[in-house]
C-alpha cells in the first residue's frame, strides 16, 4: 500500500491495527465487526500484513545467498502466527478472500524454502493449517456477500491448497471446487469483450491475475481448462494492454484496492509492465508487452525462464488497434500509437458498477488523459475504504466529470453501497486518420425530483489537440462545475483568458489547457491518491458552465508545440456572435468555433454552419499568421452545413441532434471523411 513504514513489532501483533494501534478482541470471527473503525481501525490494513506476502522478499533472498536469518523470519513468524491464530478465532479469519490469499502465499513459501530447511513440527503445523484454511473457505465461500474478485480469489487460494496438502479426497474436492467456481463464474464477471463487471483497473488486473495462475497451475498439473478461459483472458489482457499509459502504468478507475494476489516483483499494483510479460508468455501474444524496459520476475516465476527470454526476445510488436471501445464493459481509449510517449485517454462510460456496487465511484463519463509517460488528468484515488474521505474521494467532484449543484451523481448509502443507480450511460467512438470522436452520454440523481444529463464529446487529432465539449442539463437555476484534477507534481500558471500553462517539477512544459467559455474558472489544491493509504497535494482546476450549461477544454500537449492566439469573439449570421479560439501547432493552423446561442447559424472560415462546434484546420499553412481556408473541418453536433462554395452538406431538415462529421477538401471540394467504428463487443442498456 502507499503508507510507507509501519511499526508492527517482530513477530508482528497480528491482530493489531499499525497504523491506528487498535487491537482486535480475539473473539470467533463471526462476532467482530470488521467494517467498524473503531472496533478494528483500517481492517485493509490489518488484514494487509497477514497476507504473509511480505515473507516472499526473504524467502526469495535465501534461494540467491542462502543465508539462514532469512529463513529463520519467515519460519519465526509463521510460527508466530500459528500460535496466535487458532482456527476461527479472531480477525484474521473474517474474510475467506484473505484467508485464500494467505494460503495462496503459504503454498509458495512451501514451494520456495525446501523441506530439509524447516523444523519438522513447523512445516507440519503449517500444512495443516492449510487444510483448516482450505475448510474454512470451503464452508464461508462468497457466493451472497461478495460473489465478485472474492470468490474467484477464494476458489484460487482452494486450486493452490489441493495441489500442496497431502494427496486426499479433500485435495481432490478442493482442486475441483476451486476450478468448478473460477469456470462457471467468469461468464458472470468479466463481460464478453474482456472488461471486469465492477468498473475498477484495479479489480480488472487482479481478475486478470486471478485468471492466469489458474490456468498456468492447471497446465502445469496437466488438467485441461476449457477453451473459453483462455480466451476470456485474451481478451482481459487485451482491456489492460490498451489502458496501461507509455510508461506502463494504467489509470485509476473505481476503487484501488492497494494490494496484489502475487507481489513476486515488489513493484506497485497500477505498473501492468510485469503482468503484460507475464500474459503474453502464457498466452503466447508478444504485442501485449509495452515497449521500454521489461520486468521479468513475475513471468519468470510463472510461465518459466525460459519462455519469459524467448518471448523477451521476439519481434517487437503492436495491437492492432490503437483506439477501441469495450462496449460491453463502457470503457472507451483513445491513444496515438503504441509508442512509449504516445498521449492515452480512459473514459469511462459504463454501468455504476454491478451488485451492491461497492468498488464504483461517481465518475460517469470521466476521464483520464497521459502525455507519454507523464500524467496529465488523473482520477483523484481512493484513499481508504473507512470514514468521511471514503465518500468524498468516491464522489462526483473527486473525478473528471460535470457535478450539478454541489451533489454527486449517485449518492453512496455505506461503504460498499450507493442509493439509487442512474441508467447505463450509451457512448460511441468514430475515428478516421486525421480525427477521434467520442460522444457519451450520462444520467444522474436519479430517485430525486430533478434527474440530470450531461453530454461529453471528446475530438482529438493525433499528436495534437485535445478538444472536450460539455453540457449539462438539470434545471434552469442548476450549478454545474466541471473539474480537472492534475497529477501530483505538476505545477500550473495562469496565462490569461481562462487558460492555463502546465509544467513538471524541472519547470518544462507539459500542456496548456484552456476554458474559453467557463463563466469562471478556479485554481485550488486538494489531495488525491495514487495508492490507497497515501494522500499528495495536487491542483485541481474548477471551472463554472456558461450560460446555457456549455464548456470546452483545450488541451495542447507541449510535444505538439503550440502557439496560441486570443480568444475572440466575432458576429455572426442572424446577429448570433461566436466565440474563436485559434492556435497552431506542428499539425496545421486550427480555428474552434461556436455559436454564442446554441441552436442559430454562425460563419466561420467561409462556412455557414448551424452546429454546437467547428474545428477548422488549415494542414498545409506556412508562416506565422495564415488566414487561408482550411482544408479539414469537424462539426459536432451540425443540423446545416454550407461550405465557402458548393452546394450543402447538411440542411435543417436533418437530425434535430445534429450529426459530427469529419470534412475534408479535395481541390475545389468538399467531402465527407468515412469513419471507423473500433468497437468490441455489444452495448446494453
Amino acid at each position: 500500500m502507499g503508507l510507507g513504514p509501519v511499526s508492527l513489532g517482530n513477530p508482528p501483533n497480528w491482530h493489531r491495527d499499525g497504523q491506528s494501534g487498535i487491537v482486535v478482541p480475539r473473539l470467533h470471527w463471526s462476532r467482530i465487526s470488521y467494517l467498524n473503525p473503531s472496533t478494528v481501525g483500517d481492517h485493509k490494513i490489518l488484514w494487509e500484513v497477514n497476507r504473509h506476502q511480505y515473507l516472499l522478499v526473504p524467502a526469495l533472498l535465501w534461494n540467491i545467498d542462502g543465508r539462514d536469518d532469512d529463513f529463520t523470519l519467515v519460519q519465526s513468524h509463521l510460527t508466530s502466527w500459528l500460535d496466535d491464530n487458532p482456527t476461527s478465532v479472531g480477525m484474521n479469519w473474517c474474510s475467506s478472500l484473505e484467508v485464500g490469499y494467505r494460503a495462496i502465499t503459504w503454498c509458495w513459501l512451501l514451494s520456495l524454502l525446501p523441506e530439509s530447511l524447516w523444523k519438522q513440527d513447523v512445516r507440519e503445523r503449517l500444512v495443516r493449517a492449510l487444510e483448516h484454511h482450505g475448510r474454512h473457505i470451503e464452508r464461508y465461500l462468497s457466493y451472497y456477500f461478495s460473489p465478485n474478485t472474492h470468490l474467484t480469489g477464494e476458489a484460487l487460494g482452494l486450486l493452490y491448497i489441493g495441489h500442496v496438502i497431502p494427496v486426499s479426497r479433500f485435495a481432490r474436492r478442493c482442486r475441483d471446487l476451486g476450478a468448478y467456481i473460477l469456470e462457471s463464474w467468469l461468464e458472470e464477471q468479466v463481460y464478453d469483450d474482456g472488461v471486469y463487471f465492477e468498473q475498477s483497473t484495479q479489480y480488472q488486473r487482479y481478475t486478470a491475475e486471478i485468471y492466469l495462475h489458474y490456468l498456468r497451475i492447471s497446465e502445469s498439473n496437466g488438467r485441461a481448462t476449457p477453451p473459453t478461459i483462455r480466451a476470456s483472458l485474451s481478451r482481459q489482457f487485451d482491456v489492460l494492454r490498451a489502458i496501461a499509459a507509455g510508461c506502463g502504468n494504467m489509470p485509476l478507475i473505481g476503487d484501488d484496492d492497494g494490494g496484489a494476489l502475487f507481489p513476486i516483483d515488489q513493484r506497485s499494483p497500477e505498473d501492468l509492465r510485469g503482468l503484460l510479460l507475464a500474459g503474453a508468455t502464457a498466452l503466447n501474444r508478444p504485442e501485449l508487452v509495452p515497449p521500454g524496459q521489461m520486468h521479468p520476475a513475475m513471468s519468470y516465476w510463472l510461465c518459466g525462464v525460459g519462455a519469459t527470454k524467448k518471448m523477451m526476445a521476439a519481434t517487437e510488436t503492436s495491437p492492432h488497434a490503437c483506439t477501441r471501445y469495450f462496449a460491453d464493459g463502457g470503457l472507451a481509449v483513445i491513444r496515438d500509437s503504441w509508442r512509449v510517449n504516445s498521449a492515452v485517454a480512459v473514459i469511462d462510460a459504463g454501468r455504476h458498477g454491478q451488485l451492491n456496487c461497492g468498488h464504483a465511484h461517481a465518475d460517469a463519463l470521466s476521464c483520464t488523459l497521459a502525455l507519454g509517460e507523464q500524467p496529465l488528468f488523473i482520477d483523484r484515488g481512493t484513499f481508504t475504504y473507512m470514514g468521511a474521505e471514503r465518500n468524498e474521494f468516491r464522489s462526483s467532484a473527486s473525478h473528471n466529470t460535470l457535478e450539478f449543484d454541489g451533489e454527486s451523481s449517485v449518492e453512496p448509502l455505506g461503504p460498499f453501497q450507493w442509493g439509487p443507480r442512474p441508467r447505463r450511460p450509451t457512448a460511441t467512438i468514430r475515428n478516421c486518420s486525421e480525427m477521434t470522436i467520442f460522444r457519451g452520454t450520462a444520467w444522474g440523481h436519479a430517485g430525486t425530483p430533478h434527474t440530470s444529463t450531461h453530454s461529453r464529446v471528446i475530438l482529438h487529432a493525433p499528436a495534437s489537440a485535445w478538444v472536450f465539449l460539455d453540457r449539462g442539463l438539470r434545471s434552469e437555476r442548476s450549478r454545474v462545475i466541471l473539474r480537472w484534477q492534475l497529477a501530483p507534481g505538476l505545477l500550473v500558471s495562469s496565462a490569461g483568458d481562462n487558460s492555463f500553462d502546465v509544467t513538471d517539477t524541472h519547470g518544462d512544459p507539459v500542456a496548456h489547457v484552456a476554458l474559453p467559455v467557463a463563466s469562471s474558472v478556479r485554481m485550488e489544491v486538494r489531495d488525491a491518491s495514487l495508492r490507497y493509504g497515501k494522500k499528495s497535494s495536487a491542483i485541481v482546476l474548477e471551472a463554472l458552465t456558461d450560460e446555457h450549461f456549455r464548456l470546452v477544454s483545450l488541451i495542447l500537449p507541449a510535444t505538439s508545440l503550440p502557439t496560441i492566439g486570443p480568444i475572440r469573439e466575432n458576429g455572426g449570421v442572424e446577429g448570433n456572435s461566436l466565440k474563436l479560439l485559434p492556435w497552431k501547432d506542428a499539425f496545421g493552423y486550427h480555428r474552434i468555433a461556436l455559436p454564442k446561442n446554441p441552436g442559430a447559424t454562425f460563419l466561420v472560415a467561409g462556412w455557414e454552419a448551424d452546429a454546437d462546434l467547428l474545428w477548422c484546420v488549415e494542414r498545409s499553412f506556412s508562416g506565422s499568421d495564415s488566414r487561408g481556408q482550411p482544408d479539414l473541418v469537424v462539426a459536432i453536433g451540425a443540423r446545416r452545413l454550407v461550405p465557402p462554395s458548393g452546394p450543402p452538406l447538411l440542411s435543417r431538415d436533418s437530425e434535430p441532434a445534429g450529426y459530427d462529421l469529419v470534412m475534408s477538401r479535395m481541390s475545389r471540394s468538399w467531402t465527407i471523411v468515412p469513419m471507423s467504428d473500433p468497437q468490441l463487443g455489444q452495448e446494453h442498456g
